[in-house]
């Protein structure tokens, strides 16, 4: 569990420690504004060297400062202390027991945390992308060489999408771009199926223990787009053709129409689209029970403690399905829960309490 917090010229916080000792969970409150996700961003930043939020790390040092520090105290068989230094050029550094890191996932074997925003909520209605998004966050922590190899993909299809655009476009390097498009795509697309496989196991899991959603069966499903047809023993062949068949069309438009960027996924209950049939209420209940199912299966994959950030998250539930996923919620080893509803503290039996305003944290 982490015990304890400090932060230093961090984005508008004030410089301030935290203490959760003795307390399993800590409360976090105040208004809008106030540095309330920044403050759950250094837990993260501390843990992981970035951040769930700011894709470029060196936006979250404070404008007129060098470097930014965050860093936790853990309590686990062997006590450890990390603390986690970001400059303003992006530059990162990270420290264990007082000694430098080489490796910035060397915690991963000590404890997961991972951040969730009220965003989740709204997971079926956002873009494709922001589903991928969640997917590819849970394939890089359960598959070895995943992220990698995500990278290398939209390499190639940035350079492929690029030379596209181009007035004159040669067929024979529009094959080659292809055949390396495959190369790259198919092991995504494999594992992301095998993904959905592990994930709709516990998503039915944790519906059934929360006993919100009525539903005999529960399936992920992962939608190939313009390739709904095909079956994974002959994807590779129906991608080809397909890739064959668009040369003359995205030479048009200057874009690749199929592959991995372009796939989405959905829940069904009881056979019916989530987001079709259900309300919005069951939308944003299994949007957050898919992003549980998904932490869960990593922490048990990786068998460590968890360390839940969650920043705002249950805003959107009402009330009595609101108690119940708090209790679903802190049964997890550690929950830190940010929020602007002062008297959300009542579903709390046993946290630390701290309020925000300004920038400044103050216990309460």
């Amino acid at each position: 569990m982490i015990s304890r917090l400090w932060v230093k010229e961090l984005r508008n916080l004030k410089e301030c420690h935290l203490t959760f000792s003795p307390f399993k969970h800590c409360y976090i409150y105040g208004k809008n504004n106030q540095g309330k996700s920044s403050l759950l961003e250094s837990l993260y930043l501390a843990i992981k060297a970035e951040s769930p939020i700011q894709d470029d790390r060196s936006k979250v040092v404070q404008y007129d400062k060098e470097k930014a520090i965050v860093g936790v105290d853990i309590d686990s068989e062997e006590p450890l202390r990390v603390y986690c230094q970001l400059e303003e050029s992006g530059k990162r550094a990270l420290y264990i027991n007082n000694q430098k890191s080489r490796s910035f996932k060397a915690l991963n074997k000590h404890i997961f945390i991972d951040y969730i925003s009220a965003d989740i909520l709204h997971f079926f209605q956002k873009e494709a992308g922001f589903r991928r998004k969640q997917l590819d966050h849970y394939c890089a922590e359960c598959f070895d060489g995943y992220d990698a190899n995500l990278k290398q993909y939209e390499a190639v299809l940035k350079q492929k999408n690029r030379y596209l655009k181009q007035e004159s476009v040669d067929a024979a390097v529009i094959d080659i771009y292809n055949k390396q498009m495959l190369e790259k795509g198919l092991p995504i697309v494999t594992q992301r199926l095998d993904a959905c496989r592990q994930l709709e196991l516990k998503l039915h899991h944790c519906l059934k223990q929360l006993d919100i959603v009525s539903a005999d069966t529960v399936q992920m499903s992962y939608i190939k787009k313009r390739l709904e047809s095909s079956t994974e023993a002959d994807y590779a062949q129906k991608w080809q053709e397909q890739l064959n068949l668009d040369k003359e069309k995205e030479r048009i438009l200057g874009y690749s129409l199929t592959g991995p960027q372009r796939d989405d996924i959905d829940v069904l209950l009881d056979e019916k689209s989530v987001s079709d049939f259900s309300s919005r209420g069951i939308n944003r209940i299994v949007a957050l029970l898919f992003k549980l199912a998904c932490i869960e299966s990593i922490r048990e994959k990786n068998n460590v403690k968890c360390c839940l950030l969650l920043d705002d998250t249950l805003a959107e539930i009402d009330s009595d399905n609101k108690k119940k996923l708090f209790d679903y919620l802190l049964g997890y080893q550690q929950v830190v829960y940010a929020t602007t509803e002062e008297k959300d503290f009542a579903y709390f039996s046993d946290a630390c309490r701290y309020r925000i305003h300004e920038g400044e944290v103050t216990h309460v």
